[in-house]
């Protein structure tokens, strides 16, 4: 019985992987569905909307960090998926297509980010089954669209929107593999607390170093604050010099001051 378990779940995880990269290579491999509708050159503006989410959501989850729990990003993401690749097929505004595609290559990134955190616990097993999963989805991707086309070669749209389906059906089954079998596992649930653990020890050391940061800057502050003070006095001086009293000659008492009459006589 933990043989079969065994097998279940690295075939699930084969299957998420796939299911992981669905749409976004459905998106990819049905240009010519979108050329046909829209213009010819629109797989150039599908290839950045799709790519560019990549770079913009590590940054933000570098700085900011992931939101949720792995479960809400997990399935928060391929709910959404789900929904939009039922939206980009049937939705007939180059708009809304560029938007969804933008959302949905956001959802990509998020989801990788998630999975390879999760299964950087889970073992080199898993990691690589699902990294071959990864790999078969566009290869499953491009045959699906060469089956769709030979069956239905008449008209397109309906070979597309079926493509679109088969799609949208693989995330649910992604959906329904984690829910119900792997996310309930020991093992599943051993790696989420162990990346929870890191995520908090993480938060904390940034934490430290920003009060460390914070601290070096108060100091920062209070000695450049000294030394203008320094300075002001520096610059009162030079502006208004300490002159010694008529009563002393280089620091010695001067001598007692003659009387009218002597002055007098001396003059002469």
């Amino acid at each position: 019985f933990v043989d079969l378990f065994r097998l279940m779940e690295k075939f699930s995880w084969f299957l998420i992987g796939i299911g992981f990269l669905f749409p976004y290579n459905s998106v990819v491999t049905a240009v010519d569905f979108f050329a046909l509708i829209y213009f010819q050159s629109i797989d150039f503006a599908l290839g950045w909307l799709l790519l560019l989410p990549s770079l913009l959501i590590l940054c933000i989850t570098l700085k900011y960090g992931y939101i949720g729990t792995i479960y809400q990003r997990i399935i928060g993401t391929f709910l959404l998926e789900a929904i939009l690749t039922i939206i980009i097929p049937l939705v007939r505004n180059v708009y809304v297509l560029f938007v969804s595609t933008f959302i949905l290559g956001c959802l990509s990134a998020v989801l990788q980010g998630t999975l390879f955190s999760l299964l950087g616990f889970l073992g080199s097993d898993l990691m690589s089954i699902t990294q071959t999963g990864l790999g078969f989805s566009g290869v499953i991707v491009g045959l699906i669209r060469i089956c769709t086309k030979i069956w239905i070669p008449a008209d397109i749209r309906i070979s597309t929107y079926l493509y679109f389906l088969m799609a949208f059906l693989m995330v649910l089954v992604s959906i329904f593999l984690y829910v119900c079998l792997l996310h309930p596992s020991q093992r599943v649930q051993s790696a989420i607390f162990q990346d929870q653990q890191k995520n908090h020890s993480l938060h904390a050391l940034k934490q430290s170093k920003s009060k460390l940061v914070e601290k070096d800057a108060k100091k920062r502050i209070m000695l450049a604050s000294s030394h203008e003070r320094v300075a002001m006095l520096d610059e009162n001086k030079r502006e208004h010099p300490q002159y010694d009293s008529c009563s002393s000659v280089n620091g010695m008492a001067a001598p007692t001051p003659l009387g009218l009459v002597p002055l007098f006589c001396a003059s002469w």
